[in-house]
């Protein structure tokens, strides 16, 4: 997303910082990540979602947890949308900070029904309350997951 290309600008050429992207998938803003400096990784996330139960799903996040070169060298994981909640569960694993942009006005049912079994669906709740910062961009959107704020939603 756009958005998130003009926040790292920022943060590279104001702020001084070194990125790095973890994405699920390659897309077309790789090149101008690229220009920025970013270290880029794909790994598909596609077999997180297709884990038939919770012992599996996190064998499989660890698996990705393992291709991060450098954990020491990450201050904030960026969550962006509810398709990258494993990404809150990466960051608590590794004990950094989080902050997880939701864009979708739907439930965590309707939003994961055909893409996630039901009993994984408590995972996408759990990143929800315990990401460091949950953000919305709009009150009706932050009505939605109102039942899984800890505090943490702005």
């Amino acid at each position: 997303p756009l958005f998130l290309l003009e926040y790292a600008t920022w943060m590279v050429r104001e702020a001084g910082w070194e990125i790095e992207v973890l994405a699920g998938q390659d897309g077309p803003l790789r090149a101008a990540y690229e220009a920025l400096g970013a270290r880029i990784l794909v790994a598909d996330a596609g077999p997180l979602y297709a884990a038939p139960d919770e012992e599996t799903f996190h064998g499989r996040l660890q698996d990705l947890a393992v291709r991060v070169d450098d954990w020491d060298r990450i201050d904030l994981v960026v969550c962006n949308t509810l398709v990258s909640f494993w990404g809150v569960l990466l960051a608590r694993r590794a004990g950094k900070p989080s902050l997880f942009y939701i864009h979708e006005s739907t439930s965590v049912f309707r939003f994961f029904e055909p893409k996630l079994v039901l009993p994984l669906h408590r995972l996408v709740h759990e990143a929800l309350g315990t990401a460091t910062r949950t953000l919305f961009l709009c009150e009706a959107t932050r009505r939605y997951y109102a039942d899984f704020d800890r505090g943490n939603y702005r």
